[in-house]
């Protein structure tokens, strides 16, 4: 049998919390060097605030709404106020403090974070030894989507009529600007056409200068070593070293020499 689908946010983000933490202590030891694991581990603290902060809403409502003498209805009311957007003039201070910062978390986790995730995962699921883990992500990505969305992320935006619509305007011309420029960037890189004689002659000059150039090395080269010989005929390097005079021995000793001469 099936089992029941949570349907508040909290208990989808306490199932979602849940999963990665096994995630997490399954795959540690192996992945924690991986490019990917820093996006999975952001995932995971990111869903485990988000989780405390909306916890912290349903406590303030359930709370301000038990105070009154009319809960139920006044529990729809905060309900309806809040898949709508509005903070409403009958809330507490608490309440509007918690649905704020809900809303800023759903606000950053759309804008900054949730694109590099969907860049990592999908990465992931393109390399065929760990497909199964990016796959297993990328659902968990859904999922917490899917929440936001219900938190009053871009899920409610379009389904607001005419703010979705001017959203779409907006980003629809923005595309169209990259498109174009994209497009202008690529004719102004084209360059020109050259011809294969055009391609030959440039190589023809080409070698003729390197040969010169070598031609001309040689020359130098040639020229300081013809140098470099007259100069040691000059200074006497290239001819042969002369003998050395033999001392003349002395004939006559001196007072020492007659002394010792006598005892040999």
């Amino acid at each position: 049998m099936a089992q029941p689908q949570p349907t508040s946010p909290s208990q989808e983000l306490t199932s979602i919390t849940h999963l990665l933490h096994l995630f997490h202590h399954r795959n540690k030891n192996q992945h924690r060097l991986s490019k990917w694991w820093k996006s999975f581990s952001q995932l995971r603290r990111q869903t485990g605030k988000l989780l405390t902060e909306v916890e912290a809403l349903e406590t303030c409502v359930k709370f301000s709404s038990a105070s009154a003498s009319s809960s139920s209805s006044k529990v729809k009311k905060s309900l309806e106020k809040e898949g709508k957007g509005g903070s409403g003039e009958g809330e507490s201070k608490f309440v509007r403090a918690a649905r704020e910062t809900v809303e800023q978390r759903v606000e950053f986790l759309e804008r900054w974070v949730v694109p590099e995730w969907f860049l990592a995962f999908s990465n992931l699921v393109a390399d065929n030894q760990y497909a199964a883990l990016g796959l297993m992500l990328m659902g968990t990505l859904a999922r917490v989507q899917t929440v936001l969305n219900k938190l009053g992320g871009s899920g409610r935006a379009a389904a607001d009529g005419d703010g979705g619509e001017e959203f779409e305007g907006e980003e629809n011309e923005i595309l169209k600007e990259e498109n174009s420029g994209g497009a202008r960037e690529t004719e102004a890189d084209l360059g020109e056409v050259v011809s294969r004689e055009a391609v030959a002659e440039i190589e023809e000059d080409d070698d003729e200068v390197q040969l010169k150039k070598l031609k001309k090395s040689k020359r130098k080269a040639k020229t300081d070593g013809d140098r470099d010989g007259v100069a040691g005929a000059a200074d006497g390097e290239g001819s042969l070293p002369a003998k050395r005079p033999k001392k003349k021995q002395k004939k006559g000793g001196d007072a020492f020499d007659d002394l010792f001469a006598g005892l040999i």
